[in-house]
């Protein structure tokens, strides 16, 4: 069952978190944004289900990304939805221990510890050393995505350039994926999350774009940042 879903500046939907209860009605006068609310579920089913993705969601609904942005301005915007797994398990008869397994599995540990892929072992045998990992660990449990834990913000440029050997002009952050993080770091403002106000700010001040003026400015919809 789908718990909660959420958009950032898709179509005319500039901020959006609404809880699902097991019966849900729909109902607003026209262009509201009822349909664009519906197709955050579609577009996220399309990315899983389509062959290519991502593309060809966006395809499928825009000739460009940027049609698909709050009043077309950058090109980037946020969909996530929540699922109940655990509850729909256990209506299907899972136990308790296949439950847990599978909801890791989807959701992640938020640990290097046990991690499939990259762990412990492996990241050492890379060159990263006990105290740069405990610095990933500590990055881990409130990064939206894993690279948002491996960067040169957690690791200092020092480390990487000097112990990983990697070229900094390699890894040095241009404007456009600065302005991606700082989109994906005011979300999880929006929603509260312990230390992502400051992170924002913090990203803000390294861009010099009007663009964020428009991604830190409220609007009436919008979580207050507080």
């Amino acid at each position: 069952m789908i718990a909660r879903v959420e958009a950032l500046s898709y179509r005319c939907l500039r901020y959006v978190r609404q809880h699902l209860g097991p019966f849900q009605v729909l109902i607003g006068p026209n262009a509201s944004g009822k349909s664009t609310f519906l197709d955050v579920i579609a577009f996220l089913a399309d990315v899983v289900r389509e062959k290519e993705g991502l593309a060809a969601a966006i395809a499928s609904r825009a000739p460009d990304l940027r049609d698909l942005c709050w009043m077309r301005r950058n090109d980037v915007f946020e969909l996530a939805i929540e699922s109940a797994i655990p509850e729909a398990l256990r209506a299907l008869g899972y136990p308790e221990n296949e439950i847990a397994e599978i909801e890791a599995y989807a959701v992640g540990h938020g640990s290097l510890g046990q991690a499939p892929g990259i762990n412990v072992s492996t990241l050492k045998a890379k060159g990263f050393t006990d105290e740069a990992i405990k610095k990933a660990e500590a990055a881990l449990p409130t990064a939206f995505d894993i690279k948002f834990a491996f960067n040169k913000w957690t690791f200092g440029e020092d480390f990487l350039r000097d112990v990983l050997k990697l070229e900094l002009e390699a890894i040095a952050a241009r404007r456009g994926i600065l302005e991606l993080l700082l989109h994906a770091t005011v979300y999880r403002a929006r929603l509260r999350e312990p230390g992502a106000l400051e992170a924002a700010r913090s990203l803000a001040a390294q861009i010099d774009s009007p663009a964020v003026a428009d991604i830190l400015a409220p609007s009436p919809s919008d979580v207050p940042l507080r």
